[in-house]
């Protein structure tokens, strides 16, 4: 099992006596469209069958209504019960209530008692170890001194044998004169100066000990257990040299029996918290239009190449409108905030969203977090690093505003006001920034723009902010990215394609501006999804409407001119779009990750460039349609049949 909390454990060291909440280990996984809690650990003195039988009862009087069925599977090899939970139910809560109600969570008495002279007393942790040393110390000194005894009795007797040998002739002779064993001991004693057990040694000595070999025995025999014989002595004679003994003796024993503790601890002795069990590992966030939110372990998605299949984020969503709209990597115990169209922001804990796995749908935000009627979420933003940096906000119709981060430090359950919003209008994306960036503001037909941060004034909460960018027709604000360094820009469509952009190819001008091509949108790109900033040590995740992720190194995308068309990101079906593009850094922790490889070996992604001629700012290769050939890998200006010039640019 596990126990929760260490305050009770150390009190019970401290005091003599306690009590700790210990649970049983379970797990939730997902079996197909429903999921299911597995109990792998009871907690101590807990049986399996009553506790099947309460849970088995407390369905059936509808104390926990969110069970649909319950199957022992243990065997040799382990406890393993499986809990089917019903479709709709949070798996979590259906686990607290067998927590509430069941002895999967049960307290366990600690009482340190043991005899001291024959006593019953009850021992801090500190006063049993003294107890237990001052124990050992004596068990090894008579130890010792037993040994002693026995070593220098033995010393003795040698001692009388070498003596023999060195005269054994006279020894003889005085043996054979004797008439009997007593006189023949007398003799010996009162001749050669020995003791009774010498002698006595002497007389039962045989015959082969008189051999050079044995002799030679005798003195390896004596100067051996004079060594061990001076090292008791001075383990006796010396209270360090006997501790470090024990101590030698303690490691051996731990060497000889010890095992892995079994009951993992967690939490903290301040008190037990739900974040407390919660590893802080780096997960993704996702959130569809429709508003379905999860979050899954980041080592699911493991790196691949560019052009790959990917790999299934999300099942097949009942809607065919409902995409992905937001990918989010943070850590389990970040603080998230979530920006919603209306300009409201609402707050949780990453742990608080509910975990599932990587083809699971997720649950529904508004259960989550208590939007109004028409409000969705577009933006999700982890307010790890907030101090000292602002908020940039920009909304589809080209509006931009900064609010200093602290203004959001405290939000209210129901949530704040982020910005004021003009008829009609709504907020598109969000990013934080250092105050001297440069901002780029992407829209869906390609269009782009880079302005200095600096022309975009601190506002208040309330306030609605300035023009960003100019729009034509039905064109509107897809994506912005806040620029501190050096990066390179990606650009993706909604076909998968997508190109890498020096950030130097984009000319800083004046906010308000209609912007200059980021990457062509046709047929064969389609309509721009998003920009992300990427470095050398980046990873870009794309999920496209049916929920496949595809991760991948920016490195597998070169790095190309502003007019290129782009290379393929994605293999998409012909019905398929991408919805989404996300850029993270690795932690060392996750660059051990596999690299999976999941090429088509036929697939040869066409670049198309413009002309370095600053002249020509933009060319397209159409075929008879007027679309775009994906066939054509390269043009000269020569063919001019084929060509066409953005006489607007």
């Amino acid at each position: 099992g596990i126990i929760c909390g260490r305050a009770n454990i150390v009190k019970a060291y401290r005091t003599g006596h306690g009590s700790c909440l210990v649970r049983g280990k379970v797990s939730i996984e997902e079996s197909g469209k429903q999921a299911v809690l597995i109990i792998t650990e009871i907690p101590y003195q807990v049986n399996k069958s009553d506790l099947i039988t309460k849970i088995a009862d407390l369905t059936k009087n509808k104390v926990i209504e969110g069970i649909s069925n319950i199957r022992d599977e243990s065997t040799k090899k382990g406890l393993r019960i499986v809990i089917d939970i019903r479709r709709g139910e949070i798996p979590q809560v259906v686990l607290n209530q067998l927590y509430k109600h069941t002895s999967l969570q049960t307290t366990v008495s600690m009482m340190l008692l043991a005899l001291l002279d024959n006593q019953p007393i009850v021992f801090t942790l500190r006063e049993m170890l003294h107890h237990f040393l001052v124990h050992r110390q004596k068990v090894v000194t008579k130890r010792s001194e037993f040994d002693l005894a026995k070593i220098k009795t033995r010393l003795h007797l040698l001692e009388g044998l070498l003596k023999a040998l060195d005269r054994i002739d006279e020894i003889i002779a005085l043996i054979r004169a004797s008439r009997a064993t007593d006189e023949a001991s007398e003799k010996l004693q009162k001749q050669f100066e020995l003791s009774a057990a010498q002698a006595k040694s002497i007389l039962e000595m045989r015959l082969s000990r008189l051999t050079g070999l044995e002799q030679e025995k005798l003195l390896s025999e004596q100067g051996d257990i004079q060594k061990v014989a001076t090292e008791l002595e001075a383990l006796l004679g010396n209270p360090e040299i006997l501790m470090q003994e024990i101590i030698k003796e303690l490691e051996q024993i731990k060497k000889t029996y010890s095992d892995p503790r079994r009951t993992r601890i967690e939490g903290s002795i301040e008190g037990f918290t739900e974040k407390d069990l919660i590893p802080d590992d780096e997960v993704v966030v996702t959130l569809t239009r429709k508003g379905y939110i999860k979050r899954v372990m980041l080592d699911v998605y493991s790196v691949q190449h560019r052009g790959g299949k990917g790999k299934k984020g999300m099942a097949d969503l009942d809607d065919f409108d409902d995409v992905m709209e937001d990918l989010f990597v943070a850590k389990n115990h970040d603080q998230l905030l979530f920006f919603t169209n209306k300009g409201r922001i609402y707050t949780m804990e990453v742990y608080q969203l509910p975990e599932a796995s990587r083809t699971a749908k997720g649950r529904a935000i508004i259960n989550l977090i208590p939007l109004t009627e028409g409000e969705k979420v577009v933006k999700m933003l982890c307010t790890r690093g907030m101090q000292n940096k602002f908020l940039v906000m920009v909304t589809k119709g080209g509006v931009i505003k900064k609010t200093p981060a602290t203004a959001f430090a405290k939000v209210r359950s129901t949530g704040i006001i982020a910005l004021g919003l003009r008829e009609g209008d709504e907020l598109a994306f969000c990013a934080m920034s250092g105050g001297e960036d440069t901002i780029v503001i992407a829209t869906v037909l390609g269009q782009g723009i880079r302005f200095k941060e600096s022309e975009v004034r601190a506002m208040g909460r309330q306030a609605a902010g300035v023009r960003g960018i100019k729009l034509r027709g039905k064109d509107f604000v897809v994506g912005m990215q806040v620029i501190a360094d050096d990066r390179d820009l990606l650009f993706a469509t909604e076909r998968g394609f997508g190109k890498r952009v020096a950030i130097a190819n984009f000319r800083v001008a004046h906010r308000g501006g209609f912007g200059v091509r980021t990457i062509p949108v046709d047929k064969r790109n389609g309509k721009l999804i998003g920009v992300v900033r990427v470095g050398d040590e980046s990873n870009i995740l794309l999920i496209d409407d049916n929920g496949k992720i595809i991760r991948l190194s920016p490195q597998e995308v070169r790095t190309m001119g502003r007019q290129a068309k782009g290379v393929r990101l994605i293999r998409l079906d012909k019905k398929q779009i991408v919805s989404s593009v996300v850029s993270f850094e690795e932690t060392d922790d996750e660059k051990e990750l596999l690299l999976e490889a999941d090429i088509d070996p036929t697939l040869e992604p066409v670049v198309i460039e413009s002309t370095t001629d600053e002249s020509i700012v933009d060319i397209d290769v159409v075929d008879e349609d007027g679309d775009a050939s994906e066939e054509v890998e390269d043009a000269s200006i020569d063919d001019a049949d084929d060509i066409e010039v953005d006489e607007e640019e």
